[in-house]
């Protein structure tokens, strides 16, 4: 997804068909303040929100909707907030969330749909498809809003809240111990992945000695941590490949993927192709 802040308020963008549910609004931050603790009563407007990462390091956070309590959550997670909704939030820290904005007139619409069925917020993991979902969303943000653009918008956040829903469908309780704090690590590690990563540090930052960490994460993910930290690094290539115009040993070096030749050879046992011919492929606008 396109890390970059957005907000749209699309109530008084044009519609080209009568699709029933239209958005209000739609965003993205990628730092949202942290917040020890808030207390508010939520507008007369729906939001769900994707909670997709945060610094974490702190502890787990909690959150309260019309009483209910959600205590211990673990990123990425979905938040429900009804029309005149009572919520407080506990020990959040800074985070990257995207959020829907719908008016309270569908709310017999989304009511039908489940939208407000217990639970409010629920864990999820993101998938491949739902990762793209959201990178199209966020696409059309990247130029004009042209005519059909806020259909398309429409539409395409409607099929991340059915998505989103079945994942509703399948929520457990809260995992134990050992899955949270992998969990935690996961976020982490997301959030710093295009940065030096240390895995000992990062081991000694939630608690684990380096043993400990490794027989955990291995528990949990078919990946080796550096070979999770190496993926994240050559997806995000990818994308800058095709979607921008930077120089291949710039993207090595800001990704930390090293000398563009050592880059190249990662890049070619992984995709079959060197990065100059991905480009060439996936971006012929950019030759």
């Amino acid at each position: 997804m396109e890390k970059y802040n957005y907000h749209v308020n699309m109530a008084g963008l044009r519609r080209e068909i009568p699709f029933p549910f239209q958005l209000a609004g739609v965003g993205h931050s990628c730092n949202n303040p942290p917040r020890k603790y808030q207390h508010a009563v939520y507008p007369d407007k729906i939001e769900i929100c994707i909670r997709l990462s945060a610094d974490s390091s702190g502890g787990l956070p909690a959150q309260t909707i019309n009483g209910t309590a959600y205590e211990k959550l673990s990123f990425p997670h979905v938040v429900v907030k009804p029309p005149g909704a009572e919520y407080t939030l506990m020990n959040f820290g800074a985070r990257e969330v995207f959020y829907m904005i719908y008016p309270s007139s569908l709310l017999p619409l989304l009511d039908k749909l489940g939208v407000f069925e217990p639970p409010l917020c629920w864990g999820i993991r993101m998938s491949g498809e739902l990762e793209l979902m959201l990178e199209r969303v966020s696409n059309c943000f990247s130029v004009s809003l042209s005519p059909g653009s806020a259909d398309r918008i429409d539409m395409q956040c409607f099929q991340i809240l059915h998505e989103l829903l079945l994942m509703k469908k399948s929520f457990q309780v809260p995992p134990d111990r050992e899955h949270e704090l992998m969990l935690r690590i996961d976020s982490h590690i997301r959030l710093h992945a295009f940065e030096a990563l240390d895995f000992d540090a990062v081991a000694r930052k939630f608690g684990l000695s380096r043993s400990t960490f490794f027989r955990y994460w291995k528990r949990y993910s078919d990946f080796t941590p550096s070979g999770y930290l190496l993926e994240l690094r050559l997806q995000e290539a990818c994308r800058r490949l095709t979607e921008s115009r930077d120089r291949i040993s710039d993207i090595a070096r800001e990704l930390h993927l090293g000398e563009p030749a050592y880059m190249g050879m990662l890049f070619k046992k992984r995709f079959g192709r060197t990065p100059l011919d991905y480009r060439r492929t996936h971006a012929p606008r950019l030759k």
